[in-house]
C-alpha cells in the first residue's frame, strides 16, 4: 500500500515534511490496520477523516458569524445541513462535548450524524459558568462536575431558538403557517403536502430573522436523544483513534522551539547560579536562559531539550525551601488538629461527645497526591511584541489571559487563547498562579518576540511539579448509647487547594473553603443529634490544587468507614443501618441508591463467602448520589484484591446514559488506584516520586468488573465526572473489616510501593 504526504501529514498547523508526530503515528496505525486487517480503501479512510465530528482547535464567535445561520453563540448551521455546536467547557475525556451537543440536537431535532462540536475559545462574555462564578465576577471554567448542570437549560434553549427560526423561514418559503410544520432528524416536514427539506435549504432565509426571546422546550416524554440509550455515540472517539484530534502537544505552527524548565528539587528553592556550557553543546539546542522559577532550555525538538536539561549544572538556595519528609509533614497536620480551629457545622449539644456512653475514636491520614493525567502539561505561545497568541487545554481560560497579560505587561484583551482538548486533567489544568501558564509566558517572554515556544512538561515534571491534592488529617470521635450514635465531633486539617480566602471579614469560614476543604463532613447524611465539625487550615510551601472529587474523597472515606465501624459495634447490618439513619431532604434519594445497589450485589450482610467479603459506601457529592458495594479478597501479601464493584447513581435527568456509566467506571478505577497506591514521597524536602514505577496507578489486571445502574429521575441534572470517586475506597476498606483486617487509617492501602 502506497502512502503519500496527504495521508500522513494532514496537520493544518503546517508541520515540516518528514517529521512524524504522535497524531501522524496514529494515522499510520489506522491506515495499516485498515489495509491489512480490514482491507479498507485509502479513499474511504480519507473520506471518514474529512467528516471529523470534533474540532479541537476552537472556534471564535467571529468565526461563527461566517456560517450561514448563527442565531446565538452556541449553534451554527450551514447550507450543507451540518449543525455546529460550540462547547463552552473543556473536553478532557469526560464526554462534555458530546453531552452539550446532545442538548442542542434534542431541541433542534437534528440528525445526530449531522452534528459537529467545537471547543470554545477564551471568551467570558459568551461562555461564563454561572455555577462557579457570579454576575459581578464571571468566570469561564470547567470544574466541580458542573458542565451539564449549568448548561442544561442554556444549550436546550439555544437549540430550540434555532429550530423556531428555521420553522419560520420554511413557513414563509412554503407559504404555510409555522404551526403546520414539524422538525424531524434534520429536516422540516409539512405533513399535509408531504413536503420535506433539510435544514440547509432554509439557512439563508433564517439568517435574516431574529430569534425569539422565549421558546417552549420539550417535555421529558418527548425526548428522543436525551436519556436514550445509544442515541448519541461520543463525538470525539473517531478523532482520537484516527489521529485527527488536536492536543496542544501536536501544535507545530511556526516551527516552535521546545522549552523545558529546570526547577528546584525543593519547593521554595531559588536559583543561585547555573553552568550551561555542556548543555549548549547538544545538537539542536538553541539557547539556555534563566527565567523566574528556574532555567529554561530551548531546542528544536523535545529530546535535545531533555538531554540538555540533564547537563545543566544548577546551584539552589534552599534557605526558604521545604525541607521535611513525609513523617514530619504528617506531624504538622496532626498537630494542627490540636489547634482551636474553625467551626464549619454544629448542631444540638456538641459537648455531649464528652458525656457518658461507649466512645469511638479514629485518626485517619491522607498523603499528597499527584493528578497524573495521561497527557502532562504543555502549551504553545507566540509573542509578537504587542500581543500574545496561545493554545493549550485550560479549565479556566479567562483567568489564564489575566496571568499571561501580567507577564507581558499587556491587557487581557491583547491575549487570544485557543482551547484544545486535554488528555485528562482531574483538576490539573486549573492554573492557580505560578504554574504552567505562568511558566509558558515567562519562557516565551525570555526568548523574545517572533519565535513561537512550546513548553513541555515530562512525566517526571508532572509527578514532581506539585500542585498536589493536599495532605489531610482527620480526627473523629463519637459516643454510642443504647445502640445509637448520640454525639459526634469531627476535626480535619488540610491546605486550601485554591487561592481563595478561608474566612470572611467577620472571621466566618467562607462557603468556598467549606466546599473545598470539608465538603460532605459538615453536612453528613446521617441523623446524629449532637454534632460539631471543625476545620484546621494548614499553610506550608508545598503548592496544592483540587483533585478529582476534591474534599469529598477524604471526607467520604472517613464518614463511611467511621459510621460503618460504629454500625459494627452496635451490631447492625451496614445497609440496614444506613437506611435507618439517613436524614433530611436527601434521605429518599440516598435510600434509593442504597437499596438498589444492595439488590444488585445480593448483599446478604456482606459477610465472607469463599474468601470474599463485601463492603458498602454511600456518598452524595456535587448534587449526585452514588452507592457502591465492593467484593474483596486478600492477596498474597494481605493487600486488598477487588473483584467486583456494583454501583448505583442518581444524577437527576440523565443526558447520555453511556457517558454516565463510563464516568462511573472510570471514577472507580481512578479512586481505587489512588486508594491502593497513591502517595507523593518526600525526603528532606526533595520529591522522590518520579514516574509511574514509583507513583503507582491501577494496572489493567487490577481493575474490577464494574456493574452500573442508573436511577431514573426527573430532577435537574447534576455532575457525574467526580461523584463516582469517593465511595470506592471506603467500600473496599469496609470489606477488609469483614475479612478480619482493620480499616486502613493511613492511606494508601498498600504501603512501600
Amino acid at each position: 500500500m502506497m502512502l503519500d504526504d496527504t495521508d500522513v501529514l494532514r496537520n493544518d498547523d503546517a508541520r515540516r515534511i518528514g517529521k512524524l508526530s504522535r497524531r501522524d503515528m496514529l494515522a499510520l496505525m489506522g491506515l495499516f490496520v485498515g489495509a491489512f486487517a480490514l482491507a479498507a480503501p485509502r479513499r474511504a479512510w480519507a473520506a471518514a477523516a474529512a467528516t471529523a465530528r470534533t474540532a479541537s482547535a476552537g472556534i471564535a464567535p467571529t468565526a461563527l458569524a461566517a456560517k450561514e445561520f448563527t442565531p446565538n453563540a452556541f449553534v451554527s448551521i450551514g447550507r450543507d445541513g451540518l449543525v455546529h455546536v460550540v462547547c463552552k467547557h473543556l473536553e478532557m475525556g469526560q464526554g462534555v462535548a458530546t453531552g452539550l451537543a446532545t442538548l442542542v440536537a434534542e431541541e433542534l431535532d437534528a440528525d445526530w450524524q449531522q452534528v459537529r462540536v467545537w471547543l470554545a475559545p477564551a471568551d467570558i462574555e459568551h461562555f461564563s459558568n454561572p455555577m462557579l462564578s457570579s454576575p459581578e465576577s464571571p468566570l469561564q471554567a470547567t470544574g466541580g462536575s458542573s458542565s451539564i448542570a449549568n448548561s442544561f437549560m442554556l444549550m436546550r434553549e439555544a437549540g430550540a431558538k434555532a429550530r423556531a427560526v428555521l420553522l419560520q423561514a420554511a413557513a414563509t418559503a412554503w407559504a404555510v403557517p409555522a404551526q403546520a410544520l414539524r422538525t424531524e432528524r434534520g429536516q422540516i416536514v409539512h405533513a399535509a403536502s408531504g413536503r420535506r427539506s433539510g435544514f440547509g435549504e432554509f439557512v439563508d432565509a433564517a439568517a435574516k430573522l431574529a430569534p425569539p426571546s422565549t421558546v417552549m422546550l420539550k417535555s421529558p416524554s418527548q425526548f428522543r436523544l436525551i436519556g436514550v440509550e445509544g442515541a448519541t455515540p461520543r463525538l470525539d472517539i473517531d478523532d482520537k483513534t484516527n489521529g485527527r484530534a488536536i492536543f496542544s502537544l501536536d501544535i507545530d505552527e511556526g516551527e516552535p522551539l521546545v522549552a523545558l524548565l529546570l526547577r528546584s528539587p525543593r519547593f521554595g528553592g531559588k536559583l543561585k547560579s547555573f553552568d550551561a556550557a555542556k548543555a549548549r553543546e547538544v545538537r539542536d539546542v538553541v539557547d539556555v536562559r534563566e527565567v523566574p522559577g528556574g532555567v529554561a532550555v530551548y531546542a528544536k525538538s523535545t529530546y535535545p531539550a531533555i538531554k540538555a536539561r540533564r547537563l545543566v549544572q544548577a546551584t539552589w538556595d534552599d534557605s526558604e525551601a521545604e525541607s521535611r519528609g513525609n513523617e514530619e509533614l504528617y506531624a504538622e497536620f496532626v498537630g494542627a488538629l490540636d489547634d482551636e480551629g474553625l467551626d464549619v457545622g454544629s448542631r444540638g449539644d456538641p459537648a455531649r461527645v464528652s458525656g457518658p456512653g461507649q466512645r469511638v475514636q479514629a485518626q485517619v491520614l491522607f498523603p499528597y497526591l499527584a493528578h497524573a493525567p495521561m497527557e502532562p502539561l504543555n502549551g504553545w505561545m507566540l509573542w509578537d511584541g504587542h500581543s500574545v497568541r496561545c493554545r493549550f487545554a485550560a479549565q479556566q481560560p479567562t483567568t489564564d489571559l489575566i496571568e499571561i497579560g501580567k507577564v507581558f505587561g499587556v491587557p487581557p484583551s491583547a491575549v487570544s487563547q485557543t482551547v484544545v482538548m486535554a488528555g485528562g486533567s482531574f483538576g490539573r489544568r486549573i492554573d492557580t498562579g505560578g504554574d504552567m501558564v505562568g511558566e509558558l509566558a515567562q519562557v516565551c517572554k525570555a526568548m523574545g518576540p517572533g519565535r513561537p515556544i512550546k513548553l513541555v512538561w515530562t512525566r517526571e515534571d508532572d509527578i514532581q511539579g506539585g500542585f498536589y491534592r493536599p495532605m489531610v488529617a482527620h480526627r473523629w470521635q463519637a459516643v454510642i448509647e443504647s445502640r445509637k450514635i448520640v454525639a459526634l465531633e469531627a476535626h480535619v486539617s488540610t491546605q486550601m487547594p485554591l487561592p481563595l480566602p478561608i474566612t470572611d471579614p467577620g472571621g466566618k469560614v467562607t462557603p468556598a473553603a467549606v466546599e473545598l476543604m470539608a465538603a460532605g463532613m459538615e453536612d453528613m447524611p446521617y441523623d446524629v443529634p449532637n454534632v460539631r465539625c471543625v476545620l484546621h487550615p494548614v499553610t506550608n510551601r508545598i503548592p496544592v490544587a483540587t483533585l478529582r472529587s476534591v474534599a469529598n474523597m477524604h471526607t467520604g472515606y472517613v464518614t463511611e468507614t467511621f459510621f460503618d465501624h460504629c454500625f459494627e459495634l452496635i451490631g447492625d447490618d451496614p445497609v440496614a443501618a444506613r437506611l435507618k439513619l439517613f436524614a433530611g431532604k436527601d434521605a429518599p434519594r440516598l435510600s434509593q441508591v442504597t437499596q438498589l445497589v444492595a439488590e444488585m450485589a445480593d448483599w446478604r450482610g456482606g459477610q465472607p463467602r469463599q474468601g470474599r467479603a463485601m463492603g458498602v459506601a454511600v456518598v452524595k457529592s456535587f448534587g449526585t448520589y452514588v452507592a457502591q458495594i465492593a467484593e474483596v479478597s486478600l492477596g498474597k501479601r494481605g493487600e486488598p484484591v477487588v473483584h467486583r464493584v456494583w454501583c448505583t447513581v442518581d444524577c437527576g435527568q440523565v443526558v447520555n446514559p453511556d457517558i454516565v456509566r463510563q464516568q462511573m467506571e472510570g471514577s472507580i478505577g481512578f479512586g481505587l488506584g489512588v486508594a491502593m497506591y497513591g502517595e507523593i514521597k518526600f525526603d528532606k524536602g526533595v520529591r522522590i516520586s518520579r514516574n509511574f514505577f514509583d507513583y503507582r496507578s491501577l494496572r489493567i489486571h487490577e481493575m474490577p468488573t464494574v456493574s452500573v445502574r442508573l436511577v431514573r429521575s426527573d430532577a435537574p441534572p447534576s455532575g457525574v465526572g467526580e461523584p463516582g470517586v469517593p465511595p470506592i475506597a471506603p467500600a473496599v476498606a469496609n470489606a477488609l473489616a469483614r475479612l478480619g483486617k482493620a480499616r486502613p487509617l493511613r492511606l494508601p492501602f498498600v504501603q512501600g510501593v
